[in-house]
């Protein structure tokens, strides 16, 4: 989440990022989404 200290063309900005990706998250609603992560991912312990 953003930090209430942002200034208001970031919160605007992050608002535009996700209004674009709307249609792409209607579009896969109620489906199953896998994330596959290897390499790093498993090595550092906070990312599992």
């Amino acid at each position: 989440m953003t930090d209430p200290s942002s200034s208001l063309p970031d919160l605007h900005h992050e608002a535009a990022v996700l209004a674009g990706a709307l249609p792409y998250l209607r579009r896969y609603a109620g489906d199953t989404i896998v994330v596959k992560y290897g390499g790093h991912a498993w090595v550092t312990r906070n990312w599992r």
